[in-house]
């Protein structure tokens, strides 16, 4: 898990992105990656088809997710 500002310092908040092995948060269906913006959980786009994701970083503004 890492935290991460979608938007740098824009009006959005930082939020919790999570990956592994699941298919769900809550009862959103997420595909190995989600995000708690505080409130609730919620996908990250569509998800990661087939890939389990085993590392999340950030670099330069950019969420990058290492996948096996």
């Amino acid at each position: 898990m890492i935290n991460w500002d979608p938007d740098g310092d824009g009006p959005q908040n930082e939020i919790l992105v999570v990956g592994g092995t699941f298919e769900a948060a809550g009862n959103v269906l997420t595909r190995h990656a989600a995000a708690w913006d505080g409130t609730r959980w919620r996908a990250m786009d569509n998800g990661l088809f087939g890939a389990e994701v085993s590392t999340l970083g950030v670099h330069e503004g950019q969420l990058f997710a290492g996948v096996y």
